[in-house]
């Protein structure tokens, strides 16, 4: 896959700004920003019936495999078992996540968002769980050929975008 690769794929911890690097145009130095959001896989469209966690990777994947052809900058999810796939399939991605010293900031932005429920408190109990696994899996897929970018507490996806383009 990665000799047909032409999007810039981002693996993208929550709020680190993907549904705004666009802004408005959903446009980003002639690239069409696409947000594959994770949450719209995790059931059937048709049934709303919830997907295994195999039915969850195989459905994202195959849609990220779609996408992956055209000439875009792709944000998908950062669970390990999409990750691990996109490695398998030689697929080419940055991972843009915060550093474990920026959790009372990303809690924070969190909050602005949506408040202190549903993931801030995952967040908040599981943070070194989330950026440690962030971490370790990182030292196994840069061998294939994934890259990262991790960021400090006032930074945004905007902010490193430049450096991930350049180095896609």
């Amino acid at each position: 896959m990665a000799s047909t690769q032409k999007a810039i794929i981002i693996s993208g911890f929550a709020c680190i700004g993907k549904s705004s690097l666009g802004g408005e145009s959903g446009i980003y130095k002639g690239y069409k920003v696409v947000d594959l959001d994770s949450s719209g896989f995790t059931a059937d469209p048709k049934t709303k019936v919830k997907r295994t966690p195999a039915e969850f990777v195989k459905y994202y994947i195959a849609q990220i495999l779609k996408l992956a052809t055209q000439k875009i900058i792709l944000m998908v999810s950062t669970h390990q078992e999409i990750r691990d796939e996109m490695c398998k399939r030689g697929l080419k991605y940055t991972l843009v996540y915060p550093s474990a010293a920026c959790k009372a900031a990303w809690l924070g932005r969190l909050e602005k968002r949506a408040g202190k429920d549903g993931l801030y408190n995952i967040f908040n109990k599981n943070w070194a769980v989330f950026v440690g696994g962030l971490d370790t899996g990182y030292e196994t897929e840069k061998k294939k050929g994934a890259k990262r970018q991790v960021l400090n507490k006032d930074q945004y996806l905007v902010h490193v975008i430049d450096n991930v383009m350049k180095n896609a």
